[in-house]
């Protein structure tokens, strides 16, 4: 869903409900009907701002701030934004996406313990609960954001688009330049560890490409697709 509030009308001179929709019809269909846009604004930390999603919430929704990301070209757009999303729906997870179930269940299990403890008035209890959930909020994040996951959704992006219009090479070097300028119009000086290991990894695919190979997907989109996103954002240049 696309929201008309921070649409300045500069930009949307500029850019279209098309240009969305290239972006949403780009992504491999398992994930089409789980990814949502909406307008960022310039104060946003990052370019395309992945929003917080609960557990039981089926949409990934992405704030894209539109004043810098036509700074992008429009390969650099669509790669960049499909790796995203990958990322965000864990798409690439592969097998091992089971062992993330864990962190969820945690949480609604101490947010449960939260409620019942509070019916009690055990404030023991109320700590205790609160403590095993916001324990499986910061071990759910890091493990998504760890750098293995990071290096898979870079891969697995590569590979998807080498079989939609692009060779490998091609593919991981739009990526490389567009981790890079948006690096730099986010003002972000610094690369960490995993940062600095996602580059020179895709470096390597610039130059070499990938092996010979297929997508691997997380199981639990496997035998989906068929049912599109009926409404992945409204036409923002609508009051």
């Amino acid at each position: 869903m696309i929201s008309s509030r921070s649409l300045q009308p500069h930009c949307a001179s500029m850019y279209t409900i098309s240009d969305f929709d290239r972006l949403i019809q780009f992504l491999p269909v398992e994930i089409r009907p789980e990814v949502q846009i909406e307008i960022g604004t310039p104060d946003q930390s990052r370019i395309v701002q992945p929003l917080w999603r609960f557990p039981w919430q089926k949409y990934s929704r992405f704030a894209i701030d539109l004043s810098r990301w036509q700074k992008l070209s429009p390969d650099q757009q669509k790669i960049y934004f499909l790796r995203e999303a990958v990322m965000a729906t864990e798409l690439a997870l592969g097998d091992n996406w089971s062992a993330l179930l864990l962190y969820p269940a945690l949480i609604g299990a101490g947010s449960m313990g939260i409620l019942v403890e509070l019916q009690m008035g055990d404030n023991l209890g109320v700590g205790l609960a609160a403590g095993l959930a916001a324990s499986a909020v910061f071990l759910l994040r890091k493990a998504e954001k760890g750098q293995k996951a990071q290096v898979a959704a870079d891969e697995f992006a590569v590979r998807y688009a080498s079989q939609n219009g692009y060779s490998s090479e091609q593919a991981a070097a739009i990526l490389l330049s567009a981790l890079q300028q948006v690096a730099m119009l986010e003002d972000r000086v610094k690369n960490d560890y995993d940062t600095t290991m996602r580059r020179r990894n895709l470096e390597f695919l610039a130059q070499r490409g990938l092996g010979s190979g297929t997508l691997t997907i997380n199981p639990k989109y496997r035998n989906k697709g068929q049912s599109p996103n009926p409404n992945p954002y409204q036409n923002p240049f609508q009051r």
